[in-house]
């Protein structure tokens, strides 16, 4: 392994993934003052010592997505190779995203505890939120395997099958109805949209939206990218940015993320259509 050139790339994904967060964080306090009429708040969320175990678990997860193609990021020339070229990069992406999202709200459990029932209750609906959530996210997840060819779960290889129609094949547009049922599942918490959940909940909101950007939209991929690598820096903060404001407008039409109505949304349809949507895929995989 040349060490000089894995410490470059690895400084390279780091600012970049650092200069997504911030931007991040601005455009999103922008969109809300815009359509939810509410402060911006402070100017960025503050950084304690609270914050750092999930930032590094965020970081990590992070690190498994593909911000770029595997040409800018790894050269072939390099015998070091993308996180997300891993044979369970995908597992290895959700399980640390889900983990870190525990433990952020595990550790607003405590205080709740000493604030009343109603405080406490909050917390539990937040955890059912966040469990329930994840199984139609893990059913969409499954159908979009049978759609990769061959099925794999290395993000890479993701990617890869989305490069048709000069990398715009997109399974967004391939698989809608698992798109926006994940639109509206993956959509991020009340706690990780407020400025009071630091900024470990911000990592973990970009991290959704990376994770989004590279199942349903290629995760950089686009026109001429074969050609100029770094526009793929430009299509991942486009589509980042493009469902931060998706995300910013469900709130206004959807019920919020952490309800009981919104449980109930996600048992009644979203877990039925996406059982549904697996099968009819698995019917079509198979033909």
């Amino acid at each position: 392994m040349n060490n000089p050139a894995w410490i470059a790339q690895l400084a390279v994904w780091l600012l970049f993934y650092v200069l997504l967060l911030v931007g991040h964080h601005f455009w999103e306090q922008w969109l809300g003052g815009r359509f939810h009429q509410r402060p911006a708040g402070r100017v960025a969320p503050r950084l304690s010592r609270r914050d750092w175990p999930v930032i590094v678990v965020a970081l990590l997860a992070g690190a498994v997505i593909p911000l770029a193609p595997a040409n800018l990021s790894a050269p072939q020339s390099s015998s070091w190779r993308l996180p997300g070229d891993s044979s369970a990069a995908l597992l290895y992406a959700l399980a640390l995203q889900w983990a870190g999202e525990a433990i952020l709200i595990a550790r607003a459990e405590f205080p709740l505890k000493k604030q009343g029932e109603a405080r406490w209750n909050a917390h539990h609906s937040t955890l059912e939120t966040h469990l329930v959530n994840a199984i139609p996210m893990l059913l969409i997840v499954l159908s979009l395997l049978l759609a990769v060819k061959p099925g794999s779960l290395r993000l890479t290889a993701w990617l890869e099958a989305q490069r048709k129609w000069n990398g715009l094949g997109w399974f967004a547009w391939r698989q809608p109805v698992a798109f926006l049922l994940w639109l509206i599942c993956a959509r991020p918490p009340a706690w990780t949209a407020q400025t009071q959940a630091g900024w470990s909940g911000q990592a973990l909101t970009l991290n959704r939206a990376l994770l989004t950007s590279a199942l349903f939209m290629g995760g950089g991929g686009g026109p001429f990218v074969d050609r100029v690598p770094w526009l793929a820096v430009l299509y991942t903060t486009l589509q980042v940015g493009l469902i931060a404001l998706v995300w910013t407008l469900a709130r206004s039409a959807l019920p919020p993320a952490v309800s009981n109505k919104h449980v109930q949304t996600v048992f009644k349809i979203a877990i039925p259509l996406s059982a549904l949507n697996l099968i009819v895929t698995a019917l079509i995989a198979t033909r």
